[in-house]
């Protein structure tokens, strides 16, 4: 039988890494976010660079970006819009 105080020495487990594991439906795709926030493409770009959604990686050097569904659906339920930039005249 397997035991934390005789193989590592300790009992106490509260310093111990928690690790939490990531599903592939855990990832959402541009597209995928796009539907979920019921926005465009270019907008989600444009919200990306605003710092309103933030994405979880990018696939090679492309426009491929991927998100954490859970932070996706966080911006949805802050129902943030799209809003369009004033130039100055």
């Amino acid at each position: 039988m397997f035991s934390i105080e005789r193989q590592f020495g300790f009992t106490d487990l509260s310093n111990l890494v928690k690790i939490s594991v990531m599903r592939p439906e855990d990832i959402v795709s541009t597209q995928e976010a796009c539907r979920l926030l019921d926005i465009s493409r270019p907008t989600l770009y444009v919200w990306i660079e605003q710092g309103k959604v933030k994405p979880w990686g990018q696939l090679g050097g492309h426009e491929a970006w991927y998100f954490l569904r859970k932070d996706v659906l966080k911006v949805k339920a802050q129902g943030r819009k799209y809003e369009r930039t004033r130039v100055a005249a």
